[in-house]
């Protein structure tokens, strides 16, 4: 198995949200084989504390483009996008608005990047197909709407 280690900085806030893990440097193998780069990828999925599992699986998808297939990063970059609205919620909750605003802005560009990869997954061959289409974009866009308008509401308390 052929593999280098690269070295990044663990995210600092990541002990704010109940993380067991030592901050400091958080070793990031780089696999070689597909196999092996899903099998990190569902490790990372099963990340209990949700912002280090948000770090992990942007990196992992920022240095792996091509580990997952198109249904799996959307899903990925979707469920990201929600992880990214709880994290927005529990800053919000704390009076935290600019990290608060900040969650929401990564939300947005999660769920942005959902749709762009979206329109590649689906064949539009069948009714259903079509129909599932319709919903996940009218899904989509609806939630987009809703974050713009809770970014001029985040905004109005940070002034």
């Amino acid at each position: 198995m052929a593999f280098s280690l690269e070295t990044t900085p663990f995210d600092s806030q990541a002990t704010r949200y109940g993380s067991t893990e030592p901050i400091g440097i958080n070793g990031v193998l780089k696999l070689s084989t597909r196999s092996e780069q899903i099998k990190l990828f569902h490790v990372m999925q099963s990340e209990k504390n949700s912002i280090s599992r948000l770090f992990r699986i942007t990196g992992f998808l920022n240095d792996y483009p091509t580990a997952l297939t198109r249904g799996e990063k959307m899903d990925a970059l979707w469920n990201l996008g929600c992880d990214s609205l709880m994290l927005r919620d529990k800053e919000w909750k704390s009076r935290d608005y600019t990290s608060a605003l900040a969650f929401n802005n990564l939300a947005f560009k999660l769920f942005s990047k959902s749709l762009d990869v979206h329109q590649f997954c689906l064949e539009l061959d069948t009714q259903e197909n079509i129909e599932s289409d319709a919903r996940f974009r009218s899904k989509v866009q609806s939630n987009l709407k809703n974050l713009i308008q809770d970014e001029a509401l985040i905004k109005k308390y940070l002034k």
